[in-house]
C-alpha cells in the first residue's frame, strides 16, 4: 500500500536542479518520476495538470507493471506503464510514482543496437522526452538505457494503491491525478453504472460509497443533475458526481491478441465479485483503470424490469414513441451516394473509413430482428414511432412481394426492410414515410413508422405548413423546401444575421437535420366507431453536444417552436407533438456553470415558452428512477424528448422510459434484442 505520508528525505545536493537545466538531473542518475510528474495541489484540476518538465527529456527508473495496446487495425499503439519501487519512491501522497511510456507502433525499446520487447516485472533505466498528449503525462520516443533486473514482484515492490473517492468530482480528479500512471485497485462489491461500451469500457461506483449504500436496488446508480435521485438534488447545475470510474481492457486487448477490448458483457446494476487492479491512466477526458485481469461481476436487477411500459388499450387510446435507432445504414451500395460503402471516397469532411456502415449483411438482418423485437414487445407495437438516426437511401422497391434495386418507391429502404421484418416475426403491419430534404450530408434522417390498421397519412393539402406559402415567425429566411406541397414535409431556414458567426458546418442552415413535419389520422380499434382523431408530429435530431453549439441548438428550438405555434395558431386545440433525439437535458438542467459566458443557455427554453409540456416532467414525478433515456460516463441523463400541445397533455394516460438499450452491452448477441441502440425510447399513451 502506498504511505499515507511521504517524506521528503532528498536534502541532497544532487536535488537541487531545475527542470532548465541540460538534462534536469544529470546524465547518470535518475529523476524521480514524482518530480517528474510534479505537485498536484488543491488549486489544480486533475485533467488539466501538467508535468513541469514537459519538453525535457529525462531519465527514470522505474518498474514495468503493465502493457496495452490502443488504436484500431492499421493504427494500432502499444505502450507501457513504469512505477517507482517503494524504496525509490519520493513519498510525497500529492505526486504520482507511475508514468506511461509511448512505444509508438512497435511493441518494443530502442536500445542502442536492436529492440528490447518489455516484459512485466522488468526494472529498467530509461530516457525520453516528457511530454502531455490528451492530458496524460507521457515520455514519447522511449529509449532503454540498462535494464536493473527482471522478475520484480509487483506486490512487494510496486504495490497497488484502493481508489478512493469522493462525491466532489473536482476533490476525486485531483486525487486521481497524484496516482496517474500506477498500479489501484478498484475494490469489490462496485457496481456496474453501464452497459459495456462499443469501446469496452464500463463505468462502476464504490459499494461503499453514497449511491452504493442505498437499500432500493434500482437507486444505485448516478443521476446527472438535477434529478430528485442525485447526490444533492436540490442543486440545479450538474456537479459531475464524482464517485465514478471507468474501467477499460487495452492490456487484456494485448494478453488476448484480439482487435477489441475483452471486458465482460457487463450491464447496469451489476456487481464487481472481486477487487480488480491496473495502471491508472487518462484520455477521452476521462481516468481510466486499464484492469490486468478480467473483471467479474455477479448480475444485479435486470434494467428492463424498471418502469412498467404497458401498451394501449386500442378501443380507448393510442401509443406514441420516440426512438433513436443508433446508426441503421444497410449493406446496400446507392450509387448516388458518396458516404455509403466502404470503397466510397466520401465528401464534405466525410472520410472512409465510415464507422456507421453495418459490418456485413448477417449483422444488419440481425440489427432488424432485434429492433422488430423490441418494437413488437417491449414497446407493444405503438401507433407511430417517431425515428432518429437512419439511412434515408431509396434505391429498392416492392414487386410481387419481391425487394428489388429498380428505383427508389417513396419508402426509405432500411425502413421497409423493417416493416417485413415487423410483418414476418410477429404479425404486425407498418408503414414507413420521410421526406429526404431532411437529411445531413452522410445520409442520416429522421423518419416515421406508423400501423397501417389504424392510422394513416392525413390529406393535409395545400394549406398551413404543408402548403406552398408556410407562415413561420422565425427571423431567418425559409429555405425552399418549406415552399414544397407535401405530408411529410422537411423544414429549414437561414440563421439570422447575429449568428453567422455560429454556422459551424451548416452553410450558415439552422440545421444539418432539418426536423420532418406530419399529420395523421389515428382510429380506434375498431374503424367507423367514431371520427378518427388528427395529429401534427415534428420530429427531430438536433446537433449532437450538449455544451457545443449551443446557440445553433438554441435557434433549432426556436424555429421548432415556431413550426408548433403556427399549427397551434390555426388550431387552438390541436393535438401536437415536438419529439426526438434533441441533444440536451430538460429543464432545469444546464450544461454550463453559473458565471459561464453561456449560462444560462436553457437551450430548449423557446418550446416551454411555446406553452409545451415536457414528458420528461411526467416521468420524473411519477417513477424518477426511470427517469432516463442516455448514459453518458455512467450518468443517466435525458437527452430524448416528447413536448405536448396543452390539449394533449390533458389526454396523457402514461408515460415510460423504456430501458431495453443504453445498460446492456453494446453489440452482444447472448442478451437478445438488448443494447440495440445507445438509446432508449420514450413511449406515451393518449386517451382518444
Amino acid at each position: 500500500m502506498r504511505a499515507a505520508a511521504k517524506i521528503c528525505a532528498l536534502a541532497l545536493g544532487a536535488w537541487c536542479v531545475f527542470p532548465g537545466s541540460r538534462s534536469a538531473w544529470s546524465d547518470d542518475l535518475p529523476l524521480p518520476i514524482g518530480l517528474v510528474q510534479g505537485v498536484v495541489n488543491e488549486s489544480h484540476r486533475g485533467p488539466s495538470h501538467s508535468s513541469p518538465y514537459q519538453g525535457k527529456v529525462v531519465l527514470l527508473r522505474g518498474v514495468v507493471h503493465q502493457l496495452i495496446k490502443t488504436g484500431s487495425p492499421g493504427n494500432v499503439r502499444y505502450g507501457l506503464f513504469l512505477q517507482e519501487t517503494v524504496e525509490n519512491s519520493d513519498n510525497n501522497p500529492l505526486t504520482s510514482d507511475g508514468i506511461f511510456l509511448d512505444l509508438g507502433r512497435e511493441n518494443e525499446l530502442a536500445d542502442g543496437s536492436h529492440g528490447y520487447r518489455p516484459l512485466i516485472g522488468d526494472e529498467l533505466l530509461v530516457r525520453g522526452s516528457v511530454s502531455e498528449r490528451y492530458n496524460l503525462t507521457r515520455l514519447e520516443k522511449p529509449s532503454l538505457v540498462r535494464r536493473v533486473r527482471s522478475g520484480v514482484s509487483l506486490d512487494q515492490s510496486v504495490p497497488v494503491t484502493v481508489l478512493s473517492f469522493s462525491e466532489s468530482l473536482v476533490e476525486t480528479e485531483r486525487n486521481l491525478e497524484r496516482l496517474e500512471g500506477m498500479r489501484v485497485q478498484v475494490p469489490a462489491k462496485a457496481i456496474a453504472l453501464s452497459g459495456r461500451s462499443s469501446h469496452g469500457e464500463v463505468y462502476v461506483t464504490p459499494g461503499a460509497g453514497s449511491f452504493g449504500r442505498r437499500k432500493a436496488p434500482y437507486e444505485r446508480r448516478v443521476f446527472r443533475d438535477p434529478h430528485p435521485l442525485d447526490n444533492d438534488p436540490e442543486r440545479s447545475f450538474d456537479d459531475g458526481n464524482g464517485e465514478r470510474i471507468c474501467l477499460a481492457g487495452n492490456d487484456l486487448t494485448l494478453q488476448s491478441q484480439r482487435e477489441t477490448p475483452v471486458l465482460p458483457a457487463v450491464r447496469t446494476f451489476d456487481v464487481l465479485s472481486t477487487a480488480v487492479s491496473g495502471a491508472l491512466d487518462f484520455a477521452y477526458g476521462k481516468y481510466r483503470v486499464q484492469v490486468d485481469s478480467v473483471p467479474r461481476f455477479e448480475p444485479g436487477p435486470d434494467p428492463s424490469r424498471l418502469g412498467n411500459a404497458k401498451g394501449p388499450v386500442r378501443s380507448r387510446e393510442f401509443s406514441i414513441a420516440t426512438f433513436n435507432i443508433e446508426n441503421l445504414y444497410d449493406h446496400r451500395d446507392d450509387p448516388g451516394d458518396k458516404n455509403d460503402a466502404p470503397s466510397d471516397p466520401g465528401e464534405r469532411g466525410i472520410r472512409p473509413p465510415f464507422n456507421y456502415l453495418p459490418r456485413s449483411e448477417l449483422h444488419y438482418r440481425q440489427r432488424l430482428g432485434d429492433l422488430a423485437r423490441q418494437i413488437a414487445v417491449d414497446l407493444h407495437s405503438p401507433d407511430v414511432l417517431l425515428l432518429q438516426e437512419l439511412e434515408d437511401q431509396d434505391i429498392c422497391s416492392e414487386l410481387e412481394g419481391r425487394v428489388v434495386s429498380e428505383g427508389g418507391d417513396g419508402r426509405p429502404d432500411v425502413l421497409q426492410d423493417l416493416t417485413r421484418e415487423l410483418w414476418r416475426g410477429w404479425g404486425i403491419s407498418y408503414d414507413s414515410t420521410l421526406d429526404r430534404d431532411g437529411a445531413d450530408a452522410r445520409g442520416i434522417v429522421c423518419g416515421y413508422l406508423f400501423r397501417s390498421d389504424r392510422v394513416t397519412l392525413s390529406t393535409a393539402g395545400r394549406e398551413g405548413l404543408f402548403g406552398d406559402h408556410p407562415e413561420l415567425s422565425y427571423p431567418g429566411s425559409a429555405h425552399e423546401m418549406n415552399r414544397h406541397v407535401e405530408n411529410p414535409k422537411a423544414f429549414n431556414a437561414s440563421l439570422p444575421s447575429e449568428m453567422k458567426g455560429d454556422r459551424e458546418g451548416f452553410a450558415g442552415q439552422v440545421f444539418s437535420r432539418p426536423p420532418q413535419v406530419i399529420q395523421f389520422s389515428i382510429s380506434r380499434e375498431k374503424p367507423g366507431v367514431l371520427e378518427p382523431v388528427t395529429l401534427l408530429l415534428i420530429n427531430n435530431h438536433f446537433s449532437s453536444g450538449p455544451d457545443r453549439r449551443v446557440g445553433v441548438r438554441r435557434e433549432q428550438a426556436k424555429f421548432v417552436a415556431s413550426l408548433a405555434q403556427a399549427a397551434l395558431s390555426a388550431e387552438p386545440d390541436g393535438w401536437v407533438i415536438v419529439g426526438g433525439d434533441l441533444n440536451v437535458y430538460p429543464r432545469p438542467d444546464d450544461p454550463f456553470p453559473s458565471g459561464h459566458p453561456q449560462h444560462p443557455s436553457d437551450q430548449l427554453a423557446p418550446l416551454y415558452e411555446a406553452g409545451l409540456a415536457n414528458v420528461y416532467d411526467f416521468l420524473c414525478s411519477n417513477d424518477s428512477r426511470s427517469a432516463y433515456s442516455y448514459v453518458y460516463q455512467g450518468q443517466a441523463q435525458t437527452l430524448d424528448h416528447l413536448f405536448l400541445s396543452p390539449s394533449l397533455r390533458e389526454q396523457l394516460v402514461g408515460a415510460d422510459a423504456v430501458h431495453i438499450n443504453c445498460d446492456w452491452p453494446a453489440d452482444y448477441p447472448q442478451d437478445g434484442s438488448r443494447g440495440v441502440s445507445d438509446h432508449d425510447p420514450i413511449m406515451i399513451r393518449i386517451r382518444f
